[in-house]
């Protein structure tokens, strides 16, 4: 068999199993972390979610994303210098939930 055709063949072979694998739907949760007083956007928030243990920080402008399975989540935002919120939700699958979280200052 001709080199370039299996190159072709296996390259192929390759795309078609990442597709079988990219999950159907994106379950997601995300947001931006302000301070409650100034309602600035807060970077380097530590997000933990469970039970999936997906974890991440806000970038620079308090903006944080989590991709995660369905079902009942807890999110728990935390900062030093600042009070840790958290919230429970349940979600279906492809859903996704966001908004502004606000952590005040201790």
């Amino acid at each position: 068999m001709n080199k370039k055709i299996l190159v072709g063949l296996l390259a192929c072979a390759g795309i078609i199993g990442l597709l079988v694998y990219l999950p159907k739907s994106r379950t997601r949760i995300y947001g931006t972390v302000r301070d409650a007083y100034t309602w600035a956007p807060l970077k380097n928030v530590f997000v933990e979610e469970s039970p999936d243990g997906k974890v991440t920080y806000t970038n620079a402008k308090g903006y944080y994303i989590l991709y995660v399975s369905p079902g009942l989540h807890t999110v728990q935002h935390s900062k030093i210098g600042y009070q840790t919120y958290g919230f429970n939700i349940e979600l279906k699958a492809g859903e996704g939930i966001g908004g502004d979280i606000t952590l005040f200052p201790i």
